[in-house]
């Protein structure tokens, strides 16, 4: 199997949610330590973002190596700084994420194609994907162009897409305090059924 390394992104502004979505508590457990409970399977975990958290202090972070506010500037930074030949780009907004999601990605590496992705009811899901680190240069271009966009990125490269619309709730992106809301209620329930 691939080494793949992981990079959570965390630096999003957070205008609509109005706090760190990774510290956001679902039971008992923050969004971010479900994340990382879940990316146990990789080889290296880093967050990403403009600035380390006090309270992440103690977790591997790379700063944003470039003054934009976008996603694209997380992959940038990840395939810059990586030391494996793939990563795991996944963003702290996606608090249902699974391991089988992953491991279902990861089986899927084509040596044809640079980007593993997921297709849910028909939208793809850049900022859960895996991305090979040659994508790099072509990356950097992308925003010097000017255009920030990680779903074109993705359409201008050779990616290999995913059906996972049958399970579209574990890819809940959570972006206000009602989609917080929501992502309880479906985690309450996948409990309840057990």
């Amino acid at each position: 199997m691939e080494s793949i390394s992981v990079f959570i992104l965390i630096g999003g502004r957070n205008k609509r949610f109005g706090s760190a979505k990774w510290g956001a508590k679902i039971n008992t457990h923050t969004v971010i330590e479900r994340i990382l409970r879940t990316c146990v399977i990789f080889d290296k975990i880093f967050l990403i973002g403009k600035k380390q958290p006090n309270d992440l202090i103690h977790l591997p972070f790379l700063k944003d190596m470039l003054e934009i506010n976008a996603p694209i500037n997380g992959l940038y930074t990840a395939l810059e700084k990586t030391t494996t030949d793939w990563i795991l780009l996944l963003s702290c907004d996606l608090p249902l994420i699974s391991k089988d999601i992953l491991l279902e990605l990861m089986n899927n590496i084509h040596k044809s194609k640079n980007i593993i992705i997921p297709k849910v009811n028909g939208r793809l899901q850049p900022t859960c994907a895996l991305y090979n680190r040659k994508l790099k240069n072509y990356c950097f271009k992308q925003i010097k162009n000017q255009e920030l966009s990680l779903t074109k990125f993705v359409m201008n490269h050779d990616s290999h897409y995913i059906d996972f619309s049958i399970q579209s709730e574990t890819f809940l992106n959570m972006n206000t305090k009602n989609d917080l809301r929501a992502a309880k209620k479906i985690l309450s329930s996948k409990m309840s059924s057990k």
